[in-house]
């Protein structure tokens, strides 16, 4: 391309936008494998214009195993910004994805049950989009969003879901998710009457987020299952949930696997405990 010469204005997800719109999405009970009549009625057959994208590589690489059922209604979140590669005639793919209206608007419309956002390495400010879209719903059962980043706007959908009644499921794992936000997130199990499931793994509670969400194990009567694996509980904090674990006698199944309890009585009582 010449040097004075203005970058071809492309949409890389022009045609999955226009598969999005000519027919509602239809949630599976599993993830989709690739090859399925799902997957083929998402992606086609044939290689994108303009992109490079082919049916075994559609939604930048995240075909293989996750579920394609809502990527037509995800766009690259730096398309504006994404440099134009002149040997291979396409747009550099920057691996960030956000929301589309499409997709708040199924949110807004109550039409989805599983509301799948794994993996999809969105940031705060993609995420806050969502979760406001999220506020009112009562269609989405199921929530799944690890992977992404909520260090800010976690305490957002932790507002959120202190009176939804309608998500009974909830994977918030591996998110960033700080001391401050993971202390809301606990709050939140003290006023929630919905989740019965909930994973918030492999982020940052520290002190006052294990203490937060002890408290709120002790409190809460809903929750059959908790997920604490590697979250930087010490013998310090273990207590307070061997404690919490006493109290709370509607949780089936609560795990801390990971963390860094030395103690190994301390350790076997939160490890890993399932009741009947």
């Amino acid at each position: 391309m010449p040097e004075d010469a203005k970058a071809p204005v492309v949409d890389p997800y022009a045609k999955l936008a226009a598969l999005a719109a000519k027919s509602p999405v239809e949630v599976p009970d599993g993830p989709t494998p690739p090859g399925s009549a799902e997957w083929a009625r998402w992606f086609g057959t044939e290689e994108v214009e303009g992109d490079n994208l082919k049916k075994h590589h559609e939604y930048q690489g995240h075909g293989g195993g996750y579920p394609p059922e809502l990527a037509a209604y995800f766009v690259q979140c730096r398309v504006e910004g994404a440099r134009w590669n002149d040997k291979t005639g396409t747009l550099d793919d920057q691996g960030d994805f956000g929301p589309t209206e499409a997709l708040l608007d199924a949110i807004r419309g109550n039409k989805l049950a599983v509301l799948d956002l794994e993996r999809r390495n969105m940031a705060d400010d993609q995420l806050a989009k969502v979760w406001e879209a999220l506020r009112g719903n009562t269609s989405v059962t199921e929530l799944r969003a690890k992977y992404n980043n909520l260090a800010a706007s976690g305490a957002a959908l932790a507002a959120v879901l202190e009176g939804n009644k309608t998500i009974t499921s909830a994977d918030l794992s591996r998110n960033e998710m700080g001391e401050e936000t993971m202390v809301a997130v606990a709050k939140m199990l003290e006023k929630n009457t919905g989740l019965t499931h909930l994973d918030v793994s492999t982020n940052m509670p520290g002190e006052d987020g294990l203490k937060a969400f002890a408290g709120a194990l002790a409190a809460n009567t809903t929750l059959r299952v908790l997920k604490l694996d590697c979250s930087q509980m010490k013998d310090v904090d273990a207590p307070q949930f061997v404690e919490a674990l006493k109290a709370n006698t509607t949780l089936k199944e609560f795990t801390a696997f990971q963390n860094e309890v030395r103690d190994r009585e301390l350790r076997k009582a939160v490890k890993h405990v399932v009741r009947p």
